[in-house]
């Protein structure tokens, strides 16, 4: 694996050397694009001297390792248009433009975006309020707010594993109790002389063992498949938010 993407990113850089154009253009399937990657995909298959039979595989998996190559070196650029700094994390005045914080705004715009993406943030405030450090002293403050999110949604985290995991005994007791009254079900139907108690005792037994075992597991099921995911989500963004490039300037 670690071949095929070192030379996906010499294709990279073979095409925006001799060919000059935009990665972007691969995703919106332009042909001269596609024919350049292509040109430059063939041209290290045979420097890396591999026979026809293993040329369709090695092709597909190049461009697969160089489309990765690709998406990593993204960059989205978000502008915040902020009246004073004291905005970007505090909720702006009622006769204000903005609805939300500029840290509310971020969150909102990189939830979309993908983990490879690069991000740089540039707030524009007016001209009185850019002072010579604010650029600095901002960066550094945002990184400090980003950690204390993610160290909170980390302990989220933990706390929510905790749950899962009582609420997992909790179900496998219920279980075992659903199942052993099952049994006893089972037994009575069994030991009944008429066929048709027999088959409604067997029926509620069944029943019985799997509606409440499948409820007592449910939340331990949630928890551990689905719940976790908002705080992940979280972390990551506001990782991405830390590792941004800031820029301040006038508006």
């Amino acid at each position: 694996m670690q071949k095929y993407y070192s030379i996906a990113v010499e294709a990279h850089e073979i095409v925006h050397s001799e060919h000059a154009f935009s990665p972007t253009s691969w995703y919106t399937r332009d042909r001269g694009a596609a024919l350049c990657v292509r040109e430059s995909v063939e041209s290290l298959a045979c420097n890396n001297q591999y026979s026809s039979s293993q040329s369709g595989r090695f092709r597909r998996r190049l461009l697969f390792f160089w489309g990765y190559a690709v998406s990593k070196e993204q960059l989205r650029e978000i502008t915040l248009q902020l009246e004073d700094i004291q905005y970007l994390f505090a909720d702006p005045e009622p006769d204000s433009d903005m609805f939300v914080s500029g840290i509310d705004y971020l969150y909102s715009e990189i939830k979309t975006c993908s983990w490879r993406d690069k991000l740089k943030v540039t707030i524009e405030l007016p001209q009185s309020h850019v002072t010579e450090d604010l650029e600095e002293r901002t960066r550094q403050k945002l990184k400090r707010f980003c950690r204390f999110k993610i160290e909170e949604n980390h302990r989220d985290l933990i706390a929510l594993h905790r749950q899962g995991v009582a609420s997992l005994w909790v179900g496998f007791a219920v279980l075992v109790i659903c199942v052993m009254l099952a049994f006893a079900f089972n037994l009575v139907a069994q030991s009944g002389a008429n066929k048709i108690l027999e088959e409604l005792f067997q029926i509620i037994a069944v029943l019985f063992a799997a509606s409440a075992g499948w409820v007592a597991l449910w939340q331990p099921a949630e928890i551990f498949l689905y719940d976790w995911w908002p705080f992940r989500q979280d972390m990551r963004i506001y990782k991405q938010i830390a590792d941004a490039d800031l820029v301040i300037r006038q508006s």
